[in-house]
């Protein structure tokens, strides 16, 4: 990689290689426990992004997740 004082990676740059060991097992990981989470859940993406808030540019602070049903 080029030497620059931010370390920005650029897209000419080739990462180096303990980085990319590092990226590649952490995705495994989170694909191994969207698995798992497949096993007990209908939807875990419900599960995992429940209680998620949303902000904006007019309205910084962050709402409460929308409540469903009951």
């Amino acid at each position: 990689m080029s030497e620059n004082p931010f370390k920005i990676i650029r897209a000419t740059d080739e990462p180096p290689a303990s980085l990319r060991g590092e990226v590649v097992s952490s995705v495994k990981f989170v694909l191994l426990l969207m698995r798992f989470l497949q096993l007990f859940m209908a939807d875990f993406s419900a599960a995992i992004f429940d209680k998620v808030r949303r902000t904006s540019a007019d309205n910084p602070r962050p709402q409460p997740p929308a409540q469903h049903g009951s």
